[in-house]
Order: C-alpha cells, then structure tokens, then sequence
C-alpha cells in the first residue's frame, strides 16, 4: 500500500490488507489478452509509474 493509503475510500466490494516487514519482491499484473477497459489501462499505468520512481523501495 502507498503511504497516502486509502482504504477507506474503496468499494465496499474490495479489501486491502497492508503488509509490513518484507523484503522487497517482484510484482507481477496479469490482464485478459485484447483488454480495453480504461479503468485497467489506468491501473497499469499507475502502478509503472509508482515503480518506476522507485516508491517500492521506499515502502
């Protein structure tokens, strides 16, 4: 989870469970092949980004 968490603000449909004292991993998004929702686009795009400054290592 990013430091700015909002947990409070997800659906009532989604959960997320933070998890603290592990080593840094690999992360790994899947999507359906010919995807074209923009809600996954956007997902996608925003956790490139969140990795690519390098915010895993500072999380």
């Amino acid at each position: 989870m990013p430091v700015d968490n909002r947990r409070s603000t997800l659906r009532d449909d989604l959960g997320a469970i933070p998890i603290d004292g592990i080593e840094l991993c690999q992360v790994a998004v899947f999507t359906r092949r010919g995807e074209r929702s923009p809600l996954v686009a956007s997902f996608l795009a925003s956790a490139k980004e969140h990795f690519r400054r390098g915010n895993a290592a500072a999380h």
